[in-house]
């Protein structure tokens, strides 16, 4: 069952976390937001195509209560109107044609040797499980809610910057990646934060993390924001990570 209001979602979010904290083994984490920072579009908007569920309905659940609880809420119950099985068979023909960024598969081979990954979304958990499924090894995990035969509670913008807040707590040091202000939370909180420029070259994120003391950004655009130091998924641990710890390969 969907949580009715925000203190029962992250109740029942951090009776979940509290419960995976011992796979995290290592002392660095790297979190990433899925749709638009590890490929370039929005898979939960080409399920809706699929699917036929009106967009206009879920952009007035945001309008109306902007990125939070109720925003996500209403967000999961529309999608929550399909049946599970209808869902998972959506997801996996879209997990099929989603392609992820170059370097992408490079970077997750180079830091699971020496930090944990995690992919949380906000978007649709099971296109992403059929994604992490092809793609990288089982050690990646993932950490998403949207429909209600899914998960007890909601993924939404407050609830990625508190994962990040309660991996700080167990001594962590976090790399985070996002890409809209759905992100904001849990790139403000991180160690190190990375902007991946999107399609509207992130007007929305870029005003909350300019005092950041440690941004970067990563781009497969012709554009690049001025003063945040660029980077590429493939260069990342050689450029930054390294420098930043004094640690080689």
């Amino acid at each position: 069952m969907l949580p009715i209001n925000q203190q029962e979602n992250i109740n029942k979010l951090n009776i979940y976390l509290e419960s995976i904290i011992s796979l995290f083994k290592h002392k660095f984490i790297f979190l990433f937001d899925a749709d638009r920072t590890l490929c370039e579009f929005d898979t939960s908007r080409l399920f809706n195509d699929l699917a036929g569920i009106d967009l206009q309905r879920i952009k007035e659940g945001f309008v109306k209560h902007g990125y939070n609880f109720e925003g996500f809420l209403n967000n999961a119950k529309i999608y929550s109107e399909l049946e599970f099985e209808q869902y998972k068979n959506y997801s996996k023909t879209i997990a099929n044609r989603t392609n992820l960024y170059p370097g992408v598969n490079d970077l997750m081979n180079k830091i699971r040797r020496f930090a944990d990954i995690c992919i949380v979304t906000a978007g649709i958990k099971e296109i992403w499980q059929e994604i992490k499924e092809k793609h990288f090894s089982e050690d990646v995990k993932l950490l998403g809610g949207l429909h209600q035969w899914n998960s007890d509670f909601i993924i939404g913008k407050y609830e990625k910057g508190y994962f990040c807040d309660f991996l700080k707590k167990q001594g962590k040091i976090v790399f985070a990646f996002g890409d809209t202000d759905v992100d904001t939370f849990m790139l403000q909180k991180a160690h190190h934060a990375f902007i991946i420029v999107n399609h509207k070259n992130n007007w929305d994120l870029i005003p909350n993390l300019l005092d950041h003391k440690s941004l970067f950004q990563i781009s497969f655009k012709d554009f690049l924001h001025p003063n945040i130091p660029s980077t590429t998924y493939s260069s990342l641990v050689e450029d930054i990570f390294e420098k930043i710890y004094s640690i080689g390969e």
